[in-house]
């Protein structure tokens, strides 16, 4: 995908919110977001109202930017006691807005008929709440508000062909501005138009000295005419900070169109977003995965490598991925399903617990993607695309909808080409296509060209009778969820959760179990090592739980939890004597330590992958301990000369007749070749600092930056980059003065290095010794350690790396 954000991503902390919904028709959908005593913001005056979004006016894509009540608008007004549905399919009769108290009509792009707007003027003299909703003329998607005007002007109301942007606090004292600091028009693509008025319509809040939202009253009922999306789509990703205000300038809409008494929007951190009760099924016969779908290596547009993306994946506790590289109407060597098939290949070669499903994104045509592919699929033809796809028995989803106008059409025709699931949420871009998951088959697509992204945008789906080995997941258990909806979208840009009410609640009370599990085992645990026993094995289950609940896999934290205080693993201590630093072209011992307490034998076998700057006389090493004994496996490595030492070093495979979980340690550092060069000019002597580095590190790196003391006190400079190193002059001096400086380097995942510090005389004999002794090097910030160890995909330290 190629649009980004303008604002920065937001993580919000995952509670638990509890979801009620009201029963499904045919040609009505409805949405009871919660009435619970607990999130519902109580006042005096309320009174429940029912809501209706109309949906059966849209077209050419208009219903991806109309939100119903699969919408964060929908999910606002359910937690502070409003229950919503939506129409599809009929007219806007007085059989359809019989039982409801508010209409809500976003820029229909079907013209509605004589019989409609009668109906919904009786509807308003009657008493009930009209929101209209309009957009700029000009807009990509030629979406137009010219059709509301037989309605709004009866009220006095015009929405004007023009365009408005840019955002605003020109507010008139009235109950909709009540609590609102600022309101944004700009909706991504959508923007806003003018509204004329006349009669008794009054003016509300204006955009250059323009009406963008205005009122009025008929008979018994009230009107409101806003002219952008804006205020019921931006709430949280992309909303420039005006996301609070939105949800509250939403609910006193509804509040005063239902005339009940204004008041703060009830918002809890987390918004579950329900499309339906789901099957009737026992959901405990289901195991449960997160993982990853849609997201771009070096095999084509992403920035990282496959063996980054997956070690972001281990970060991010998933248990599988998706990764789709675009693939074009030329055959080529790399790219498509290259990537996929590639981080497969490194799981498999080094037993890494994250089940890797090759996919492509087939980009000549609209984008569309396809997974489990066996071979790319080269095609300009929307048909082919999709054929060549089902050609492979594998699924085609259409993906992000929104992203162009370009695409409406082929949405429009999604049944005819055959599409087996639609994005609804694309990296954080979730408007109104939620509705989508009422009918459709859905993904929440990461669509990451980073590492940094990976976790923000995961599917958590639910397997009867996982067919994968020791209970995993792998690509037909994964198509199956797909296909029968049993997925939940987790998205962190919203802070939202997603799917058919059987599968949400079940994820929230897997969330609640993990909880409790962890608090119990740790309390064992530490009772256990205040008793002396060693539990090193325990204990790295116990926080790699912790860090997958942290990341919203609470599947994987009960299966942790339950590995942290099986027999199996509290009679096992498990150590590595691993150097957390390393010289240039440093040989060194890698050991992994094993002392088993049990009566029985164990054994495990273990793999290294060396990813850089290093060299290993092993990749597999078996290690067997014999009964209530102790035992080493090690390996021989080389550093080289610069650059970044990194590996992982995977424990897997417990050769016990109990399974446990493969334990991965991770360990990155930078090696320390500083060195300067002094140079004599007529003004003194001058001191060029070098950081030495390689290719490897040069992707790596964020920042370096020098702290030296030159007698005048302690300063720090950012040091520039050259090609294969970090460079900056101090000076210039008088000769022999002495200056000490350390340097710090700064990773693309955050993490900070600090080299030991040096001293230099200035002058004409001054050297950089080398070799460098490292016994005080990398001391990372926070006292945070170098060596992360983790179980299948979790970090036990806080080392993000």
């Amino acid at each position: 995908m190629v649009r980004e954000t303008k604002a920065s991503l937001k993580i919000f902390a995952l509670v638990l919110v509890i979801l009620m919904i009201a029963p499904i028709s045919l040609s009505v959908q409805t949405s009871s977001n919660g009435n619970n005593p607990v999130e519902t913001h109580e006042t005096a005056a309320f009174a429940p109202a029912n809501i209706l979004f109309d949906e059966s006016h849209t077209a050419n894509g208009s219903s991806l930017w109309a939100p119903g009540n699969a919408s964060l608008f929908s999910w606002m007004l359910g937690v502070n006691g409003y229950n919503s549905s939506t129409n599809f399919n009929q007219s806007l009769d007085t059989g359809v807005l019989n039982g409801f108290d508010t209409l809500v009509l976003f820029f229909p792009m079907i013209d509605l008929t004589q019989a409609e707007v009668d109906a919904i003027h009786n509807f308003v003299t009657n008493g009930g709440g009209l929101l209209l909703v309009g957009v700029d003329t000009g807009n990509w998607w030629d979406f137009t508000s010219e059709r509301l005007n037989v309605v709004s002007e009866t009220y006095g109301i015009t929405f004007n062909a023009d365009q408005l942007r840019g955002t605003t606090t020109s507010f008139s004292t009235h109950d909709l501005t009540n609590g609102v600091d600022g309101i944004m028009v700009d909706a991504d693509q959508l923007w806003s138009c003018s509204l004329t008025l006349s009669g008794s319509a009054e003016s509300i809040v204006t955009l250059d000295s323009k009406t963008i939202v205005a009122t009025a009253e008929s008979g018994s009922g009230r009107v409101v005419a806003v002219g952008t999306p804006a205020p019921f789509l931006m709430y949280r990703a992309r909303s420039m900070g005006y996301g609070a205000s939105h949800f509250q300038f939403s609910l006193n809409v509804i509040d005063w169109l239902t005339k009940n008494t204004i008041r703060d929007a009830n918002v809890p951190d987390v918004a579950t977003i329900i499309v339906g009760n789901g099957p009737q099924v026992d959901v405990t016969e289901y195991e449960a995965f997160a993982g990853l779908y849609h997201d771009h290596t070096t095999h084509s547009d992403g920035q990282n490598t496959v063996e980054e993306m997956v070690e972001a994946g281990l970060n991010n506790a998933l248990d599988f991925m998706v990764l789709t590289d675009h693939s074009y109407d030329k055959p080529v060597a790399i790219g498509g399903m290259t990537g996929g098939a590639a981080a497969r290949k490194l799981c498999q070669q080094y037993g890494i617990y994250i089940e890797q499903i090759p996919g492509a994104e087939l980009s000549t045509v609209k984008h569309t993607t396809g997974f489990p592919l066996k071979y790319n699929v080269f095609t300009s033809d929307q048909q082919e695309a999709v054929d060549g796809i089902h050609a492979q028995g594998a699924i085609a989803t259409f993906a992000h909808p929104t992203i162009d106008p370009s695409y409406a059409p082929v949405y429009e025709a999604f049944d005819t080409y055959g599409f087996d699931a639609v994005e609804v949420d694309n990296k954080g871009f979730f408007y109104g296509g939620g509705e989508d998951g009422f009918f459709r088959n859905f993904l929440g697509a990461s669509d990451g060209h980073q590492a940094t992204y990976v976790g923000q945008m995961t599917n958590f789906v639910f397997v009867k009778n996982p067919s994968g080995p020791d209970g995993r997941i792998n690509a037909s258990d994964l198509v199956d969820a797909v296909l029968n909806r049993r997925i939940v979208i987790l998205d962190k840009d919203n802070s939202l959760v997603y799917g058919q009410k059987i599968w949400v609640d079940r994820y929230l009370e897997l969330t609640k179990t993990a909880e409790s599990a962890i608090n119990n085992a740790e309390s064992i645990i530490e009772n256990l090592k205040n008793n002396g026993q060693d539990v090193g094995l325990s204990e790295m289950y116990i926080e790699s739980a912790k860090n997958a609940l942290t990341c919203w896999n609470p599947a994987k934290a009960i299966k942790l939890t339950e590995n942290a205080t099986s027999t199996l693993a509290l009679g096992l201590d498990l150590s590595t004597n691993i150097p957390e630093s390393v010289d240039p072209n440093e040989t060194f011992d890698m050991e992994v330590a094993l002392a088993n307490n049990h009566t029985f034998a164990v054994s495990v076998n273990t793999s290294m992958y060396a990813i850089s700057s290093l060299a290993i006389d092993h990749v597999n090493l078996l290690l067997t301990v014999p009964a209530e004994s102790s035992g080493t496996a090690t390996r021989v490595a080389n550093a080289d000369e610069k650059g970044f030492v990194s590996y992982w070093l995977n424990i897997h495979s417990f050769n016990t007749s109990e399974f446990l979980l493969p334990v991965l340690i991770r360990h990155r550092t930078i090696i320390d070749n500083v060195t300067w060069t002094i140079k004599e000019s007529s003004s003194g002597y001058s001191a060029t600092i070098m950081l030495m580095i390689d290719s490897d590190a040069r992707r790596e790196i964020s920042t370096a930056w020098v702290t030296y003391d030159d007698g005048t006190g302690s300063k720090n400079a950012k040091m520039d980059k050259n090609f294969n190193w970090y460079e900056f002059t101090l000076g210039p001096y008088a000769e022999t003065t002495n200056v000490t400086f350390h340097i710090e380097v700064t990773d693309i995942a955050g993490n900070t290095f600090i080299l030991q510090e040096r001293i230099v005389t200035i002058g004409p004999t001054a050297i950089a010794p080398l070799p460098i002794d490292l016994t005080t090097i990398l001391v990372l910030v926070a006292g945070v350690g170098v060596v992360v160890v983790v179980v299948i995909v979790i970090v036990l330290k806080k080392n993000r790396i």
